[in-house]
């Protein structure tokens, strides 16, 4: 009786979460239309606009909605921990970069899921490596994590610009575009048949599969508690035995790598090549 409570206390708990969320979202809308309508323009404009991607262009609201979850999944896992990354746009440059690095390398003949495979484990690879370095500062130097990952985006964002006018220019893309070669199609990620040729591909699916194991690793997991203990009290996590440094390295490592998988999606899956300035700022 007493684990049938504990298990209608969680369920009402999440649901009490998810009702919170929507009645925020309820009363943006709700303000935004106020402000519209004071303003002079037309008071339904987002309400529409988000009916319309609903109902007209889903292909497009996939497509969208890809990077925005991945993104948003990545500032969340380090928000449980109440560390504050700002650098996701900076840390999913440097998985584009690395993605496109290991693709164009990659010979035709190889199998297509092996060379993805290689490719996203790339740019977690980099993005996390990437996300360390604000870590690292933030834990040995106690350096503000919000100034750090900031700049660090622009850092990323002239290194991607290096690379596509330099080392991996591609020299058939002309004087107007700065781009890297297209890639093989076997590194191309899949796009959803249904809805071809839009862009909507299955990075979608990759979304939602990481927003499962991130819900199953923050609520059903030691590891998730620890988060939430760091990150509503550091002292007390301390005393229970808990490593709130080692904690934060993790949370930091988990979200570049998850920003990494945003750039490896937007070259495999969307422009097949890395652009300079492709990302309008998912992070």
């Amino acid at each position: 009786m007493t684990m049938k409570n504990k298990e209608n206390n969680r369920i009402l708990s999440t649901l009490g979460v998810v009702g919170k969320q929507i009645s925020l979202i309820v009363i943006a809308l709700i303000l935004a239309t106020i402000f519209l309508a004071v303003s002079g323009y037309e008071p339904l404009a987002i309400v529409n606009g988000i009916f319309d991607g609903l109902t007209m262009d889903i292909a497009g609201t996939i497509r969208w909605a890809t990077p925005l979850i991945l993104a948003g999944l990545a500032i969340c896992v380090t928000y449980k921990a109440e560390v504050f990354n700002l650098g996701v746009d900076g840390q999913l440059y440097m998985g584009a970069a690395a993605a496109t690095a290991v693709a164009v390398n990659i010979p035709e003949s190889m199998n297509h899921l092996a060379a993805l495979v290689l490719i996203f484990l790339s740019a977690m690879l980099a993005g996390a490596l990437f996300a360390m370095i604000p870590a690292l500062m933030k834990v040995f130097l106690d350096t503000n994590e919000v100034v750090s990952t900031l700049l660090l985006n622009f850092i990323a964002v002239l290194f991607v610009e290096y690379l596509v006018t330099g080392p991996l220019r591609d020299p058939e893309a002309g004087t107007n575009l700065n781009a890297s070669a297209i890639l093989n199609e076997n590194t191309w990620l899949p796009r959803i048949s249904y809805f071809e040729p839009s862009s909507a591909n299955i990075g979608f699916y990759i979304a939602v599969i990481f927003m499962i194991i991130l819900t199953f690793i923050f609520f059903r997991t030691a590891f998730g508690h620890e988060i939430k203990v760091v990150g509503s009290n550091p002292v007390l996590a301390k005393y229970a035995g808990m490593k709130p440094k080692k904690t934060i390295l993790q949370v930091m490592a988990m979200s570049g790598a998850i920003a990494g998988v945003v750039g490896a999606v937007e070259v495999t899956a969307v422009q097949h090549r890395l652009l300079a300035g492709f990302n309008p700022d998912f992070g």
